[in-house]
């Protein structure tokens, strides 16, 4: 079975979850990584708390069939279009706040 990215807030997360990016954060000037794929525990969900992480991507289940998942792309692309569409692309800070609305609000396969 597939899987999507979901962002959830820290509270949210279950031991058994899997990241679904890096995570990474500077606290105190020590740096905290996890790499994707990493499997959450009960401490590593105690760690994100302590280190302030108020968020993350996990994986979850994608029992979407594959033209689904096609038709939700499309869709997707057309609502961000829509939101952009008086906007100039051709800059370079509306093009990358284009491409990272797309990418948070694209069901990940």
């Amino acid at each position: 079975m597939s899987t999507l990215h979901a962002y959830i807030a820290t509270f949210e997360a279950v031991p058994g979850m899997r990241l679904a990016r890096d995570l990474n954060k500077v606290s105190n000037h020590q740096l905290f990584l996890l790499p994707a794929g990493t499997e959450l525990t009960e401490v590593l969900i105690r760690q994100l708390v302590v280190r302030d992480i108020h968020s993350l991507v996990v994986e979850v289940p994608d029992a979407r069939s594959g033209e689904q998942r096609e038709q939700d792309r499309v869709r997707v692309e057309a609502e961000v279009r829509h939101c952009f569409r008086g906007a100039d692309l051709t800059r370079p800070a509306v093009a990358c706040l284009y491409a990272s609305v797309l990418e948070y609000r694209m069901p990940h396969a």
